[in-house]
């Protein structure tokens, strides 16, 4: 995941593994990004750590650095090939 400013300059650049990105949507009041998502066999990582859920389908939330600040599993949920419809209460 890459985030740029505003002149299309790299801010951060974060490694995903294993990991398919299949919604997105800007924190506009804190810069940070939530998305719902998938890991292919349960072991995705982001920036080299292993996410804290189980099974495929996840949504989660990263900070304006770029730093994961949590991820919940979507029970029942298979993915990578799901196309979630997410309320997130963070």
């Amino acid at each position: 995941m890459i985030k740029y400013d505003a002149t299309g300059n790299v801010l951060w650049a974060k490694p995903l593994l294993n990991i398919t990105i299949t919604q997105l949507a800007a924190d506009n009041s804190a810069g940070g990004v939530f998305m719902a998502a998938a890991q292919w066999g349960g072991n995705g990582t982001w920036d080299g750590v292993a996410l804290p859920v189980t099974g495929d389908a996840f949504y989660a939330k990263c900070s304006a650095t770029g730093a994961l600040q949590g991820a919940e599993a979507l029970p029942g949920v298979a993915g990578p090939t799901f196309t979630p419809s997410v309320s997130l209460g963070w």
